[in-house]
Formats: structure tokens, C-alpha cells, sequence
């Protein structure tokens, strides 16, 4: 496999995850907050924002992925 396509495969999975991750999980969490009291909610909140951070670290260092010339 040449390098640009070992690239291309990394990029696309990292891409993969980072759906994933940031999304689905941050859903589920926000969907729990009508079943929680107020102390959990607080925690949620906190977790989601941080898992917002590094999908957006993430995302970042797949744009400079992209951007390298091979």
C-alpha cells in the first residue's frame, strides 16, 4: 500500500470515529438528562462539553491530515 493510500485509510477512519464518537455518545448522554437529578445533569453536561472539545481537537487534526502533501 503506498503511503497516499495509508493516508487516505487512516483519514477515513479517523474520520469514522470522530462521527461516532463526538455524535452518538453526546446524543445518548443529552437524551439521559430528563431522567437525572440536578447534580448528574451538571456532570453530564460537563462530560458532553469535553467530549465536544476533542471531537472539535480531533476534527482539527484530521483537516491537518488532509492537508499534508505526500
Amino acid at each position: 500500500m503506498s503511503r497516499v493510500a495509508e493516508r487516505d485509510f487512516v483519514i477515513g477512519e479517523l474520520g469514522m470515529v470522530f462521527a461516532f464518537d463526538s455524535t452518538i455518545q453526546s446524543i445518548s448522554e443529552l437524551a439521559n438528562l430528563q431522567t437525572q437529578d440536578l447534580t448528574e445533569v451538571s456532570t453530564i453536561l460537563v462530560n458532553v462539553m469535553k467530549k465536544q472539545k476533542r471531537a472539535a481537537e480531533l476534527l482539527s487534526f484530521i483537516q491537518k491530515l488532509k492537508a499534508m502533501p505526500y
